[in-house]
This record gives structure tokens, sequence and C-alpha cells, in this order.
């Protein structure tokens, strides 16, 4: 390490630098946020933007956790079912 430069030393915090997991995990959760992000974004609606978010990073943690895409799928599913009930009781 004494022959990098000051500059290489600052771009990686050394417990990232000792511990590639920790920057794999890392790089996991930022993915995760922004992917969760740009889904509550993606359904054009800024009241519904929070919970949209807080979906999308379940759902993104269950794609982490299961490496499958179909659990996702139908939470999504439910979610949709779920929201469409509560529309039609609202309008009864």
């Amino acid at each position: 390490t004494q022959g990098r430069s000051f500059t290489a030393r600052l771009a990686w915090p050394s417990a990232l630098r000792l511990n590639p997991r920790a920057l794999l995990v890392l790089l996991l959760l930022v993915g995760c946020l922004a992917s969760a992000l740009v889904f509550g974004l993606a359904h054009l609606s800024l009241g519904e933007l929070v919970p949209l978010t807080v979906l999308g990073m379940g759902l993104g943690w269950l794609r982490l956790r299961s490496g499958r895409l179909a659990p996702c799928v139908l939470m999504h599913a439910l979610w949709n079912g779920l929201t469409f009930s509560n529309l039609v009781l609202l309008a009864s």
C-alpha cells in the first residue's frame, strides 16, 4: 500500500478495500435502492411514491434473497389485487 497514490487510497475506504464482500453488499444495496426509486417513479403518482418505493425495496430484497423473479411477480400481483380491492370497497 505504500506505493499507491494518496488519491487511490482516498478512492476506496479501507474497510471496503480489505473486505470485498462488504463492497458487494454495499453495491447490491445501492442498486436495490436505486431500482426501488425508479420503480416508485415509474408509476407516475407523486402521492404514492413512498409506498411504491417501499414496495420496490421489498421486491428487490425478495429477488436478492430468492434468486428468482417469480416470487416478485407474485408479490406484485398480490399488491395490485389488494389495491384494486381497496378501490372497489371505497367506491361502494
